[in-house]
């Protein structure tokens, strides 16, 4: 209640406080202790206030010598629910780690919550009531890195010898090699108890994608653990030439568009191909960043040659367009007089080269979309065969005798006449005029083979003379 005294001033403004929020019937009455009956009652309900988080701090701690770390801070809230319990969570890859508040809650409250890994991994600190989860609130942060080995994958340098004009990205034929830089850290000798023999250094795991399991160690997965993990191939520098041994040593489909990926790791001891072992529960290593590899086939280019469209076509496989179904693209063409029926195709397309002629070499460059180098030569391109023959004459008599050809182009073709009536050997070209029907006709020879060619003569077979000479002398 509030009092006041007189004398008495109209209006009197008071202020109550400490009322209970829970929302029951209220009312409030104003009287005067002279005149009781001179009073007046008003009827209200009492509002209701929700949960609330009014600050939520969280301190991380540094990694400690059994690798485990601590999380501290504070709560605040206003308005907590009657039952229930506060919980303070905080999850590391999946496991959670807790502390609990019972009733009767009085803000502010302080926690401790120990024994969490230090792994470097993403943490969430979660503050809830259970008889309200709405009334939560959430922290995010990052547990610090293991302290359990001071290990350093160092530093590596990478060259590719051959034709390829980016990075990691190998024509076939082209080699690369990735050093390290001896700059690394190992993991320190164990002796409690010891171990295998300790030979400490670097080497390379080759996966078929990007690693995703035991990329920093931890107590629940391994390095082989990881879908993509096929194992060791290098210690220390790693060099691979591109000659497919390395994709076709996998069975087909294990590498997505020819893409290997190197991964190098700390090793504990070289010799026994250990890359952990230690005295404590948590391993140590380091893995590094991966160089995804990539392998280009091998090109190739079949070409068939046409001497009667004047046409060269040309198969290409190989190279990036085999792997990921991009186009070659043809270019520099020679002889200029020749032209391409289009300058790009796909893997195992063709390239067709129009307006050659006999006798002409042609060549042009492909391009992969790598930047490989690739020359097609050809020629010489086929000429046509010489069909030039022809006859000792070019009339023969009915009565006459038979007549043969003198091929002086090439032998062995095909003998035709046109119209008929002619009787033509259509093998050696002899014509028999005694059989033959009097006319002009058109005889053809075409050359044998790949490239034939043909020519036409006009020959003539005509009635025997006749001669008067008058009576006889």
């Amino acid at each position: 209640q509030q009092i006041f005294n007189a004398p008495f001033v109209s209006p009197a403004n008071y202020n109550l406080t400490g009322q209970t929020a829970n929302g029951a019937a209220c009312d409030i009455t104003a009287y005067f202790t002279s005149d009781p009956a001179c009073s007046q009652t008003v009827n209200y309900t009492a509002p209701v206030c929700l949960c609330n988080i009014d600050n939520f701090v969280a301190n991380i701690g540094a990694c400690l010598s059994n690798n485990t770390f601590e999380v501290t801070g504070t709560v605040t809230y206003s308005s907590p629910p009657a039952g229930g319990t506060m919980t303070v969570i905080v999850d590391n890859s999946g496991t959670q780690y807790t502390q609990t508040f019972n009733p009767p809650f009085t803000s502010p409250d302080n926690f401790t919550i120990t024994g969490i890994p230090s792994n470097g991994a993403a943490i969430t600190i979660t503050v809830v009531f259970s008889s309200d989860p709405g009334c939560t609130s959430v922290i995010n942060s990052t547990a610090p890195p293991s302290c359990a080995c001071g290990v350093d994958i160092g530093t590596f340098n990478s060259t590719i010898t051959g034709s390829s004009t980016n990075n990691y990205v190998l024509c076939y034929g082209d080699q690369i090699d990735i050093n390290s830089n001896l700059d690394y850290t190992a993991p320190a000798e164990q002796f409690a108890p010891p171990g295998p023999p300790y030979d400490p250094g670097v080497s390379w795991l080759i996966y078929s994608c990007p690693p995703t399991v035991a990329l920093i160690p931890n107590l629940v997965t391994d390095v082989p653990d990881d879908p993509c993990f096929l194992g060791l191939v290098s210690d220390f520098n790693l060099s691979d030439l591109n000659d497919l041994g390395m994709i076709n040593a996998f069975p087909p489909g294990t590498f997505t568009n020819n893409t290997i990926y190197y991964v190098p790791i700390t090793m504990y001891s070289m010799s026994s191909g250990t890359y952990s072992y230690v005295n404590t529960t948590m391993p140590c290593y380091e893995l590094g960043t991966p160089f995804a590899v990539q392998y280009l086939p091998q090109f190739n280019a079949v070409s068939v040659q046409d001497c009667n469209t004047g046409t060269a076509t040309i198969t290409v496989s190989g190279g990036l367009p085999a792997i990921n179904g991009s186009n070659f693209t043809a270019s520099n063409l020679l002889p200029v007089t020749a032209n391409f029926t289009s300058t790009t195709t796909p893997n195992n397309g063709t390239f067709v080269i129009n307006n050659l002629t006999g006798g002409q070499m042609w060549s042009f460059t492909v391009n992969d979309g790598n930047g490989c180098p690739y020359t097609v030569n050809g020629g010489p391109f086929p000429p046509t065969q010489n069909p030039a023959f022809s006859y000792p004459s070019a009339a023969l008599c009915v009565t006459g005798a038979t007549m043969n050809p003198v091929i002086t182009g090439v032998p062995g073709g095909t003998f035709t006449s046109s119209p008929a009536g002619l009787t033509l050997n259509a093998a050696t070209g002899q014509i028999n005029p005694v059989t033959s029907t009097v006319g002009t006709y058109n005889v053809t020879y075409t050359t044998p083979g790949p490239c034939p060619d043909d020519m036409t003569v006009v020959v003539d077979i005509i009635t025997a003379p006749v001669a008067n000479a008058g009576p006889d002398a």
